[in-house]
Formats: structure tokens, C-alpha cells, sequence
């Protein structure tokens, strides 16, 4: 049986490993290309703000759920759901947060003990990445808009292995 107090230190020493973590500079876990136009954290919350409300996909029997919303202007917060024959199958936590000058994308999966944190490495007017290549999946996170009601996220290893997920924006009924 583990006694508050080792199960206190256990949480202390976490906690401290996952600020340490989310304190490292954007290219901590892996340099970007150097032709690569990267905007700076401060101008990327804008991007994020065309994936604000709730979106769906449906494959198969299999249905797909993510909602986010504007915590602050630095926060974005989601929550992802997978249901499969109408029974929920897995709930995701979300986070889009600035720290010290970065971007970092934080999930927290039922599966998992603790969180999986990813820098963001490149974005575009259209599109974001996270990445953390120390991980061993996903090392790569990658959400595309396509237009205002297509939002595309591919979760993968960063060679070949990996899904991708094409939601559509749910509309509120009678609009």
C-alpha cells in the first residue's frame, strides 16, 4: 500500500519534471528546418482561433469529436471523444498553451499515466505541428484547415505510421 506521503512526492517530483519539461525553448526536442518561415508564439494564437467550436468525423461505425474554446489569449482548451457502436471508447484532455515565449500541445488520454506534451515546430496561416521526437508515439501532431468548416489532425510516429482524422464543423441546429 503506498502512504500519502510517497504518493505526495511521487505528484511533487512529476510536477516538477513536467514544468521543467514545458519551460524548454521551442526547439528543445528538434530544430526546424532553417528555410522554414516560423512565426513567433505571440502571432500564432490567431491561427487557432479558425479551430475554435465543435467539430466531427465519422468512419465507419466509428465517430470522432474534438471541441475547443479560447481559455484566454495565450490558452486554448479542448476535449477530444471517440465513440464507436455509440459507446464512448476514449476521452481526451487538450491544451494549447503559451509558456516562456512557446507554444506547447498537451493531451491527456485515459490510456497514459501522464500527459503527452509536444513544441510546437512549424505553422503556416493553415496549419500547426507539434512535435517531440524523445517520445515514442506520437512524436507528431499536426493540425490543417481547410476553409472554415474542414479541420484535418494527423497523429504519427513522424515516418509512416500514424492516422489522420478530416472533421467537419458541427453547426448549431436551425442555422
Amino acid at each position: 500500500m503506498t502512504s500519502p506521503g510517497h504518493a505526495l512526492r511521487g505528484l511533487q517530483q512529476f510536477s516538477c519534471a513536467l514544468l521543467q519539461l514545458l519551460d524548454r525553448p521551442r526547439y528543445a526536442f528538434e530544430a526546424a528546418p532553417r528555410s522554414q518561415k516560423l512565426l513567433q508564439a505571440r502571432e500564432v494564437p490567431e491561427l487557432f482561433r479558425g479551430a475554435l467550436g465543435s467539430w466531427v468525423a465519422h468512419s465507419g461505425k466509428q465517430i470522432t469529436t474534438e471541441a475547443w474554446a479560447s481559455a484566454s489569449s495565450h490558452t486554448f482548451e479542448g476535449k477530444g471523444m471517440s465513440f464507436s457502436d455509440n459507446q464512448l471508447k476514449s476521452v481526451e484532455s487538450l491544451r494549447i498553451v503559451e509558456m516562456s515565449g512557446a507554444l506547447y500541445f498537451i493531451a491527456k488520454v485515459s490510456h497514459n499515466a501522464l500527459p503527452v506534451v509536444l513544441s510546437l515546430t512549424s505553422c503556416t496561416a493553415t496549419s500547426a505541428r507539434f512535435e517531440n521526437v524523445a517520445r515514442d508515439f506520437p512524436k507528431r501532431i499536426q493540425y490543417s484547415l481547410a476553409g472554415a468548416d474542414q479541420l484535418s489532425a494527423t497523429v504519427s510516429d513522424a515516418v509512416n505510421q500514424g492516422i489522420s482524422i478530416n472533421f467537419t464543423r458541427q453547426t448549431a441546429k436551425g442555422n
